[in-house]
């Protein structure tokens, strides 16, 4: 029973160690979607001043 016992500790051991990885590696994928998700924002926000400046440009062009 004995060795039943240091074997199921060991198992227990590696399954905390296991879960902490993932734990970590979540908190890490959080992180990247926060940072591309304000990156996505500042490229919409990039594109609509884009936009803005080509319709600026071309109205300079036809001379209006």
């Amino acid at each position: 029973m004995n060795e039943f016992q240091n074997n199921l500790n060991v198992l227990a051991n590696v399954l905390q160690i296991m879960s902490y990885e993932i734990l970590v590696h979540d908190f890490n994928n959080s992180d990247l979607m926060e940072y591309l998700v304000d990156q996505r924002k500042i490229l919409k926000e990039i594109s609509e001043q884009n936009k803005e400046i080509i319709s600026l440009l071309k109205r300079g062009e036809d001379g209006n």
